[in-house]
């Protein structure tokens, strides 16, 4: 059980009483390659009704499963030439945000980045089309793995397509290079702040653009492969939440590492 397994003092918590527009976790993947089918768990939001992640049919079977297992739960795996998991839910309606407006989001990753063939920057900061953990096809989201000189290291990239400007954050390196195991928070506050947090460390704390434009800048979500396969990321993924119209910072941030995250995966040492 898992009040059992939980350090004393420590509230467990359950993700499923969150307001999640998506939550993936590996006990909901069938299939691998071309059947992969990633279906989001239900929780007090809206993720039960969230389209599945699928293996997108054009750019080869790159994204499989079972892969390395993280404290015994099972990865899935992009690698190869475009590893590429699309859904038809538009990326903008997941992080809570409508045609010409922005809105706060907060994303979570267990995720062990391997590899990228990127690193794109204008003006020391994350640019388009770098390798994503979450982005879209129009390319105006990117949460980037990039490699720099072999040095794995981490950004978020937005587009304010009615204002005509964009901009991303100052990478920084992923904790233990390409190979670690990492919980990472992307909490963004709308007009304002994005914070990225991993392991249980804060490592950003920039103002970037609001992610907004019109409707046809809003394009379904994707994890993975970006600009046509020139952008090649290589990572396994565990787990993935992402809480809509949301900037979680930190006590809300503490409460989910150690009553959630910190007792289903230890090894990520929270």
């Amino acid at each position: 059980m898992l009040l059992a397994t939980m350090p004393l003092g420590v509230a467990a918590h359950d993700p499923a009483t969150d307001n999640l527009s998506l939550w993936l976790r590996t006990d909901s993947v069938t299939g691998s390659g071309a059947t992969l089918s990633w279906a989001s768990k239900a929780s007090a939001g809206t993720s039960g009704s969230a389209a599945p992640m699928v293996h997108d049919t054009g750019y080869g079977d790159t994204v499989t499963q079972p892969s390395t297992a993280l404290d015994g739960f099972a990865s899935v795996i992009w690698t190869g030439a475009y590893p590429l998991l699309t859904s038809t839910d538009l990326v903008r309606a997941l992080l809570g945000a409508g045609n010409s407006a922005p809105a706060s989001y907060t994303v979570a990753y267990v995720v062990q980045p391997r590899a990228s063939n990127q690193y794109i920057l204008g003006g020391g900061k994350v640019d388009a089309g770098n390798p994503t953990l979450l982005g879209n096809a129009s390319g105006t989201l990117s949460h980037a793995i990039m490699s720099d000189a072999g040095t794995c290291k981490f950004g978020v990239y937005h587009v304010n397509a009615d204002a005509v400007t964009s901009g991303g954050t100052t990478p920084f390196a992923w904790p233990g290079n390409f190979g670690a195991w990492g919980l990472v928070w992307v909490s963004y506050t709308s007009g304002g702040n994005v914070r990225v947090r991993v392991n249980g460390t804060n490592y950003v704390d920039e103002s970037i653009v609001a992610f907004q434009g019109p409707t046809a800048g809003d394009t379904a979500a994707w994890m993975g492969s970006q600009s046509g396969g020139a952008s090649v990321p290589d990572f396994r993924m565990v787990e993935m939440m992402i809480f809509p119209g949301q900037a979680l910072t930190g006590a809300a941030l503490t409460t989910r590492e150690a009553g959630y995250f910190a007792t289903r995966y230890p090894s990520l040492g929270l």
